[in-house]
C-alpha cells in the first residue's frame, strides 16, 4: 500500500519491513529522534490494538547524508566480528578465505613462505627445508632430514658416528695410546679409553724407551759402548749416551812420542770415520787436554796404512777432524783446537782391511818458548833427546850455564802436589831450571850437580799449573838428555 505524507510530497510504503524516508524539503527528521514526523504513523497491529506485535520492528539512527535509517528485528543483531579465517564480504554477504596471502592470520599455523620462527630443527629434525601445508593449518616436513646417529656414517653436523672417527685417534687427541670412541649423540669424541703416559715417573709405559731410573734393562754396553753410565733422555723416547764411553783406552793428558801404542788386530769397528774409505777395525782412545790450545795428533811410526780421526764424544756426528795420509808415507796427521779439560775420542783406524801395529803421537802446538810439550806426563824418561844443535833462549842463574844451549820443555801439573824433576840418565854435565813463564826473570828454581854432575829440582804445583823446564849444560856442555818426573 502506498500513501502520501501530508505536505511532504513523499510517498511512504506502509509495509513494516521497508525503510522510512523523510522528506528533506517538507519534513525535518531529527537524527536519533523517537518522534515521527507529522502524518507518519506506525504499522497497524496484527491483532488490531494489541501493543505486542509478532514481529516488532525497530528503527536505527538516521543517516544525515541519505536521510535513511536501518530497520531491524528485535530478535536479530548484526555480527560484530568473526574469529575464523573467513570474513564477511559486505557486498556479497559471503565469507573470504585468507590462506595463501603470505601472512599469518588467526588460526593459521603458517602461510606460504611465512613460517614464523619455525624450521626443520624446531620440528625435531636435524636439517632441511620446512614448508607450509596448502591449508595453512600445519607444517610440511617432507624436505626435512633426520640423521641416524649410530649407523657408522658421519652425517650433517655429526663429529663422529660409532666406529667412524673421521681419522682421529688417541694420539691425535694428545694422548700416548689407547682406544678412542664416539659419544652416544655423535656430537663429540670420547677419550675415556685413551692413556697419557707420565714421563719422569721412573716407570716405562707404552712406547717409552726408558723412564728416569728405569732403563728397560739396558746399559752402555748394550748400546754398543765400552762402558760408562747410561741414562734416559728427557722425553723418555731414547737413551743419553753422554756418560757412556766408547774408548777402549784412556791415556788422560799423556802427550809426546808414542803417547799410546798397540795393534788393531782383533779389534772391532767402533766408530765410522769420514775420511779414507770409512775405515775398518779401529782402536778408540780417550784424551783430555790439560790446557787450552792446538794439539797435533799423528800416527808416525805405525806399520800399516792408517786413517786418524778425533771426535768430541762417542757420537759419530761429533767428528772434529779426520785425515788419511797427511803424515809421512801412509801415516796420518791432524790438528784440533781444544779447551782446557776438554776430553776427546781419538780413533786410530785403517785404510781398507789392513791391520797392524800403531803409534799415536800427541803434541801441543805452541808459539811460546817451549820446543816440546810433555803435557802432564809423569814417570821415567818422559822426554828424551839431545841439546846438540839447539840455541840459547835463557841465561840461567846457576852452574855456569850462561852461554850454553838448552832444550825447553812445557809441563802441566796433573794434580795439586809436589813434583821432582831430574836429568838422571843424561850423558853430559847438566843444568836444570824451572820457569813460570817464558821470561828468564820468572825462574822458580835452578840446580847443578845434585846427583853427580846431573841435576834435580822439586816444586809444589797446583793442578793445571804450567811451567817451563830448561835443560842446559855446564859451561857450554851438550849431549843426550833424559828428563824424569816423579809425583809426591
Amino acid at each position: 500500500m502506498r500513501r502520501r505524507v501530508p505536505d511532504s510530497g513523499v510517498v511512504v510504503h506502509s509495509t513494516p519491513t521497508l525503510v522510512l524516508v523523510c522528506g528533506l524539503a517538507a519534513v525535518a527528521c531529527a537524527t536519533g529522534s523517537s518522534e515521527l514526523p507529522p502524518g507518519v504513523g506506525l504499522p497497524a497491529d496484527d491483532e488490531g490494538g494489541d501493543t505486542e506485535t509478532d514481529d516488532p520492528t525497530t528503527f536505527g539512527p538516521i543517516d544525515p547524508t541519505t536521510g535513511l535509517t536501518t530497520l531491524g528485528s528485535s530478535g536479530d543483531s548484526a555480527d560484530s566480528g568473526d574469529s575464523g579465517d573467513a570474513v564477511l564480504d559486505t557486498d556479497t554477504g559471503a565469507s573470504e578465505d585468507l590462506c595463501g596471502n603470505g601472512a599469518l592470520d588467526a588460526q593459521e599455523k603458517c602461510d606460504g613462505q611465512e613460517l614464523g620462527a619455525d624450521d626443520c630443527v624446531s620440528q625435531g629434525f636435524d636439517e632441511g627445508t620446512l614448508a607450509c601445508a596448502t591449508d595453512c593449518a600445519a607444517f610440511d616436513t617432507g624436505a626435512c632430514v633426520g640423521y641416524a646417529c649410530g649407523n657408522d656414517m658421519i652425517e650433517g653436523e655429526e663429529v663422529c658416528d660409532g666406529t667412524e672417527l673421521a681419522g682421529a685417534d688417541c694420539e691425535s687427541e694428545g694422548f700416548d695410546t689407547g682406544e678412542l670412541g664416539c659419544d652416544r649423540d655423535c656430537g663429540g669424541l670420547n677419550t675415556d679409553g685413551c692413556v697419557l703416559f707420565s714421563c719422569g715417573n721412573n716407570a716405562v709405559e707404552g712406547t717409552e724407551t726408558c723412564d728416569g731410573s728405569d732403563l728397560n734393562d739396558q746399559d752402555c754396553t748394550s748400546q754398543g759402548q765400552e762402558g760408562g753410565a747410561l741414562s734416559c733422555a728427557d722425553n723418555c723416547m731414547g737413551f743419553d749416551l753422554g756418560a757412556c764411553s766408547c774408548a777402549e783406552q784412556d791415556i788422560g793428558s799423556t802427550q809426546g812420542v808414542a803417547a799410546a801404542s798397540g795393534s788393531t788386530a782383533g779389534e772391532d769397528d767402533s766408530l765410522a770415520v769420514s775420511c779414507g774409505d770409512g775405515g775398518g777395525v779401529d782402536r778408540v782412545i780417550a784424551f783430555t787436554a790439560p790446557s787450552a790450545g792446538d794439539y797435533v795428533f799423528d800416527t808416525e811410526g805405525s806399520s800399516f796404512d792408517t786413517t786418524l780421526a778425533v771426535f768430541d764424544s762417542c757420537d759419530e756426528e761429533s767428528e772434529l777432524a779426520c785425515d788419511d795420509d797427511s803424515g809421512s808415507g801412509t801415516t796420518s796427521s791432524l790438528s784440533v783446537t781444544l779447551a782446557s779439560g776438554q776430553s776427546v775420542v781419538v780413533v786410530v783406524d785403517n785404510y781398507g782391511d789392513e791391520t797392524g801395529n800403531w803409534l799415536l803421537n800427541i803434541n801441543a802446538s805452541s808459539n811460546d818458548c817451549d820446543e816440546e810439550d810433555i803435557m802432564s806426563m809423569v814417570g821415567a824418561a818422559v822426554a828424551t833427546g839431545t841439546t846438540v844443535g839447539e840455541d840459547e833462549d835463557f841465561a840461567l842463574s846457576c852452574g855456569g850455564a850462561t852461554g850454553s844451549v838448552e832444550r825447553v820443555i812445557r809441563f802441566s801439573s796433573p794434580a795439586t802436589d809436589s813434583f821432582t824433576f831430574d836429568t838422571v840418565g843424561s850423558d853430559f854435565d847438566t843444568v836444570l831450571a824451572a820457569l813460570d813463564t817464558c821470561d828468564a826473570e820468572s825462574s822458580l828454581v835452578c840446580n847443578d850437580d845434585t846427583v853427580g854432575t846431573l841435576s834435580e829440582i822439586t816444586l809444589d804445583l797446583v793442578q793445571g799449573q804450567e811451567i817451563f823446564l830448561v835443560i842446559s849444560g855446564f859451561s857450554g856442555a851438550t849431549g843426550s838428555f833424559v828428563l824424569n818426573v816423579a809425583q809426591g
